[in-house]
């Protein structure tokens, strides 16, 4: 069985599986992840208004590639306007990928409206995708949620601010939570944690280039830093039928870089 596999069969003849990934229009993570679960699954991209642009390209890419993919558009924030984008349709499968590209604010001058907005979408987003999709998961006894979490939510980041490590890390918390609470009705909650991941995003406005990524990946025990399909390659994983007994755990997803740093090698080591 290969890690693409469907969740399941839909129930009852309804049609098809559908998968809901939000922040899907950045051409990074999400976009990987729409491209591999729309493979198996019918995917709707989830974006706010100004990514529409975006999100009917890679639309009209993954179905030009023989997948199933259409926009819903909608802020992650709006519980209502969310589930007016999905219309009703059966997801058995949820990334949660939204976040927003904030820069990066000192804690003691960061104010309570900063605070909120790296919280109310990674954090509070969650929340509302969960719990419009949850139901229908329950009821139909499958379903795979995925909440993409990062490295800062274990040891900080000079690129992003507090809000957005805090943000991150109570995923972790509530990953946990809809394990325990899920689990008996066959859907499992997962989190995977990616250190630097060469996105289109990471790129943009000079927080990253080039030449730190080349930099950075040499502290890596893999030698380079991460690429999209690398995590979307492990979340199509966990939401695949193979994985069907994984549930309430954080998986990084970082080259190794969580581990000790080269500059701890001894002469022998390097020899």
């Amino acid at each position: 069985m290969s890690s693409s596999d469907p969740v399941g069969p839909p129930a009852d003849n309804r049609g098809p599986s559908f998968a809901l990934v939000t922040g899907a229009g950045g051409g990074g993570i999400g976009s990987a992840v729409a491209h591999r679960l729309a493979r198996t699954h019918h995917v709707l991209l989830n974006g706010t208004p100004r990514r529409l642009a975006a999100l009917e390209r890679l639309a009209a890419d993954i179905r030009a590639a023989g997948g199933h993919a259409e926009p819903a558009v909608a802020d992650v924030t709006d519980r209502e306007g969310l589930q007016a984008a999905l219309a009703g349709r059966p997801v058995d499968v949820l990334v949660h990928n939204a976040a927003p590209s904030l820069p990066h604010r000192p804690v003691h001058l960061l104010s309570p409206e900063e605070w909120r907005g790296d919280l109310e979408p990674i954090l509070g987003g969650a929340l509302n995708g969960v719990s419009l999709v949850a139901p229908g998961m329950i009821e139909r006894g499958t379903g795979r949620i995925v909440l993409v979490s990062s490295s800062a939510a274990f040891r900080g980041t000079f690129g992003r601010s507090a809000s957005y490590a805090a943000a991150k890390a109570a995923l972790h918390g509530l990953v946990a939570q809809l394990a325990l609470e899920l689990g008996p009705y066959g859907i499992t909650a997962n989190a995977v944690a990616p250190s630097q991941v060469a996105t289109p995003r990471a790129l943009r406005g000079g927080r990253r280039t080039p030449e730190s990524l080349g930099r950075q990946a040499a502290a890596v025990p893999l030698r380079r830093v991460g690429e999209p399909d690398d995590v979307a390659s492990l979340i199509a994983h966990l939401c695949g039928a193979s994985a069907g007994y994984l549930t309430g755990q954080v998986i990084r997803v970082d080259g190794g870089s969580s581990l000790a740093s080269p500059t701890t090698m001894t002469t022998e080591m390097n020899t």
